[in-house]
């Protein structure tokens, strides 16, 4: 039976038990994993809400802080909705100060921007150095260490689903087989997949103003196959000052992810996690490795179901 578990601003714990909708959602797009529940409920109205975790039995499949709580009374009863968010929301919600840093490695800039947010694992292929990085107003602190490590790694970094933070690429091996195919007898079953090409998503080229205010460089998609011609003009932001290419490169990565993905729907909670490899074995894509991009956990009247959306690992 799913559990919520929350602690109010009162600090008394409530358990809130056997919701009627679930959805949670973990994704590499975003630091903030976000789930939102319905329930039916009788009794007093709850205090405000401050920390909330949903419960399978001893398992805990999601932690994070309320951001809304909404109780509602009507002919057909009262109702309870949740919506709560990760600590990795921390990170957008927080403007980063403006600073210029010197010789600052990936450690610093984690140190500063993260781990104050209680965000303790960091986990890179190599602590690197930066002569010069410069972060903007605006920015938040999530901003700020995605600037740093697409200029040093050349890739965004996510959080997992525990809430540690990862640069690496992405894993090839696969964690689980997804096939309805009655010859692979530990793959599991999905009831239905759907594969998308938006090949509106892909921008062929996009050109670099330099210092003097020339557009004198551009970079070119690796799908030059589909034939796309949509060209961009970008000034790099500042924290690309030094390495303008690289707010370019993150930019075509970010166009090509988009063009390919499958989506499959499984039933009940299937074991597989962000950023796992997954390969699919079906008629609609042939056998291909593709990465966990999105992981969402739904319950609703046709029962408990896991969606995952997948993605091309040589994008992300």
């Amino acid at each position: 039976m799913l559990t919520l578990w929350a602690r109010g601003a009162d600090g008394a714990r409530y358990a809130v038990p056997d919701p009627v909708a679930v959805e949670v959602t973990w994704g590499m797009d975003s630091p903030a994993h976000s789930m939102e529940l319905s329930f039916l409920r009788q009794g007093p109205p709850l205090p405000p809400l401050v920390e909330a975790e949903l419960h399978s039995g001893e398992q805990v499949l999601f932690r994070g802080f309320c951001d809304q709580q909404r109780e509602e009374s009507g002919p057909g009863g009262r109702s309870l909705q949740i919506s709560a968010r990760s600590r990795g929301g921390l990170l957008l919600d927080n403007e980063a100060q403006p600073k210029t840093y010197f010789r600052a490695d990936t450690g610093d800039i984690f140190r500063a921007h993260v781990l104050p947010y209680g965000i303790t694992r960091l986990e890179v292929p190599r602590v690197l150095s930066a002569g010069l990085f410069e972060v903007q107003k605006g920015r938040s602190e999530w901003e700020v260490f995605c600037a740093f490590c697409m200029r040093m790694y050349g890739r965004l970094p996510w959080l997992d689903s525990r809430d540690g933070v990862r640069v690496a690429a992405p894993d090839r091996t696969p964690a689980a087989v997804v096939s309805n195919d009655p010859a692979r007898p530990g793959a599991l079953r999905y009831q239905s997949l759907c594969r998308t090409l938006r090949r509106s998503s892909v921008v062929s080229r996009i050109v670099i103003r330099d210092r003097d205010g020339n557009y004198s460089s551009a970079m070119e998609t690796r799908q030059k196959d589909l034939g796309v011609q949509r060209r961009r003009f970008i000034i790099p932001a500042a924290e690309y000052a030094t390495t303008p290419t690289a707010d370019a490169f993150q930019r075509l990565q970010r166009s090509s992810l988009g063009f390919y993905s499958l989506g499959a729907v499984l039933p009940g909670l299937a074991p597989v996690e962000l950023g796992d490899a997954v390969l699919v074995a079906d008629p609609l894509c042939g056998q291909r490795v593709l990465t966990v991009y999105q992981r969402i956990l739904c319950r609703d009247a046709r029962g408990l179901q896991t969606r995952l959306t997948l993605a091309d690992p040589e994008y992300l």
